[in-house]
Parts: C-alpha cells; structure tokens; sequence
C-alpha cells in the first residue's frame, strides 16, 4: 500500500504514511486534528481533519 493515513480518535491525532520500502514504510508524519494532512499525488493536495470525530473521554 503506498500511503496509509491512520487516525487516533482518543488522542485527536494522525499518522501519515508513505514510501513503503522492504516492509517499512520510510515516510511517517504526525499531526493533530485540525491540521491539514498533506497528501502526495495522486490524491488530492490536502484532508481537512478538522471535522474529525474524537472519543469522549472516559469517565
């Protein structure tokens, strides 16, 4: 799979990645929801996270 974009409802965050290489991806960028996750070609230039639904905390 050449990109895998995973999200974190708990935390509010995501992982980006890219360049899979041996079993590895080599590119990995992190962010928290409401940044923007820049997506390489062919995918569109960006995902707004800002709508993203997180998990309410536990009580």
């Amino acid at each position: 799979m050449p990109v895998l974009l995973a999200v974190d409802p708990r935390e509010g965050a995501w992982t980006l990645h890219t360049h899979p290489r041996d079993g590895e991806y080599q590119g990995v960028l992190h962010g928290k929801y409401g940044e923007p996750v820049p997506l390489p070609a062919p995918l569109p230039a960006e995902l707004d996270t800002s709508a993203l639904p997180l998990y309410s905390p536990r009580s």
